[in-house]
């Protein structure tokens, strides 16, 4: 049930984004009323190319795995312009070394879409992309970045980020490009990235990563660029990789896996 709650606070934000409900949609207030009929009468309700560009969104999200720890946490990443600029805030607030003094630039004077390393869709201002690579920053990246509800590019890479990767990142289903390269992250990899089923690039090469490489990964059928090298991850490599039929460089080198590169 809070599954599915979840996926209609995700429907929700993900449609009114391109302009108004019809009525009939609104009224649909309990879990009871929108089993499968109300994608249809959601495309009654918007045009036909909205549906199109939508459509494969909405495709990647109503196939979420159903075990709770996997995708089926609620985002509270659907409340507008306001709640990328907190999260965008709680980033900044985990930053404790930051020589270059970017984050003069994160402040009230200035609309968050004017921030340094920031940038925001026409449309909508919301956060589109998150380049901060090569700054030297130091410091751990905050969960709240998953309110980030539409951030399609993170870009952190050669910093000096520690701690764990937070399963969070797993609530961006836009996401295409997760980089974060060269620093110090810890933990595992989360499993659940392969809830970003847009993902074209994962770069986590170089950092300090341990336990195994999770089998999810190879159900990414857009990923194109796997780059794993360079951690401690331990373990046999996973079949399911042979499954990235988009794959075009994958890099697992300076390990301790064991097993064969399946082949795409």
């Amino acid at each position: 049930m809070k599954l599915l709650e979840a996926l209609w606070s995700i429907i929700l934000s993900t449609f009114t984004a391109s302009g108004s409900v019809h009525s009939r949609i609104i009224v649909l207030n309990t879990i009871s009323q929108f089993p499968v009929p109300i994608v249809f009468l959601w495309r009654k309700s918007i045009g036909s190319s909205v549906w199109r560009s939508r459509k494969e969104t909405l495709s990647c999200m109503i196939t979420l795995p159903t075990s709770r720890k996997y995708c089926a946490k609620a985002s509270k990443s659907f409340h507008g312009n306001q709640t990328d600029e907190l999260a965008l805030l709680a980033f900044k607030s985990q930053i404790t070394y930051d020589p270059l003094q970017i984050f003069n630039t994160w402040n009230s004077t200035l609309h968050f879409c004017k921030w340094h390393g920031v940038t925001c869709g026409r449309k909508h201002q919301r956060v589109v992309e998150l380049n901060l690579e090569s700054h030297d920053l130091v410091g751990s990246l905050s969960p709240h970045i998953s309110n980030l509800s539409f951030l399609h590019t993170i870009n952190l890479q050669n910093n000096s980020f520690h701690g764990e990767i937070p399963p969070d990142v797993g609530l961006l289903f836009r996401l295409r490009h997760f980089e974060m390269g060269n620093n110090s992250f810890t933990g595992e990899i989360p499993s659940n990235l392969s809830c970003c089923c847009n993902l074209i690039t994962i770069n986590i090469g170089y950092n300090k990563l341990s336990g195994m490489v999770p089998k999810e990964i190879g159900s990414l059928q857009k990923l194109k660029t796997l780059l794993l090298l360079e951690n401690n991850l331990t373990g046999r490599i996973p079949d399911s990789l042979g499954n990235l039929s988009s794959l075009e460089l994958l890099r697992l080198s300076f390990n301790n896996l064991d097993g064969r590169i399946p082949i795409v």
